[in-house]
């Protein structure tokens, strides 16, 4: 059964957040005017105002879902200054999200060796990876993003998904249980009761042949 099959799906995060900057509307491959504010500066990790520029763009697009857009103006940042983290871990997530997934993986790597406390891009890079079936080299990655943050529920659910993929449904329970914890923590019901359906009526059928105790969970079954 495919990733894309399962009642839950491994899950990939955007974390960058930016303060409201007027950067105009229409663009066409040259920068906008805009004030030279330092605040724009500091936002973005670089000191080059048109890089800066270009990443402020490139996250206004993204939030309106335009990934090619995303992808040409986080390449034409980094060309400008090419030590932006943020910049190569959006790219990573435009490439992702037009299915381009072997590109996305360098992206993130690059963005982990400029910046190696980025949780985001080390659970990124798992997900692209699991999705391409190289689940041990993804479990690492998960693996480095529950060290560097052992509250992100995220980092565990996708541990556990990838771990039953890889048939190892037992160790795949104890993260998911966490991940469920995680989420009721942060008060995020409703992933966490998608998780607790998973469990039941994905990851303990294939261990047990006992009867099932949530039949109305896994109204399949």
């Amino acid at each position: 059964m495919s990733i894309q099959d399962k009642p839950i799906k491994l899950l990939a995060v955007v974390a960058i957040a930016l303060s409201s900057i007027a950067t105009g509307h229409a663009w066409a491959g040259d920068v906008p005017q805009q004030p030279r504010t330092k605040q724009l500066i500091e936002e973005t990790g670089t000191k080059n105002f048109e890089a800066a520029s270009f990443f402020q763009i490139g996250m206004m697009q993204y939030n309106r879902r335009n990934f090619k857009e995303v992808e040409e103006a986080m390449l034409q940042a980094l060309r400008f200054d090419p030590s932006i983290s943020k910049a190569y871990y959006v790219l990573g997530n435009a490439l992702f999200e037009q299915g381009e997934i072997e590109e996305a993986i360098p992206r993130y790597e690059q963005a982990i060796s400029l910046n190696p406390k980025m949780i985001y891009a080390y659970n990124n890079l798992g997900v692209a990876l699991s999705r391409q079936g190289r689940y041990s080299e993804a479990i690492a990655q998960y693996e480095e993003a529950m060290l560097l943050n052992p509250s992100f529920p995220t980092a565990f659910s996708n541990m556990g998904i990838t771990l039953y993929e890889s048939d190892r449904p037992k160790e795949a329970i104890l993260y998911l249980e966490k991940a469920k914890y995680l989420f009721l923590q942060s008060g995020n019901l409703e992933q966490a009761n998608q998780i607790n359906k998973y469990i039941q009526c994905t990851v303990v059928p294939s261990i047990s042949r006992r009867p099932m105790k949530f039949k109305s969970l896994c109204p399949s079954l």
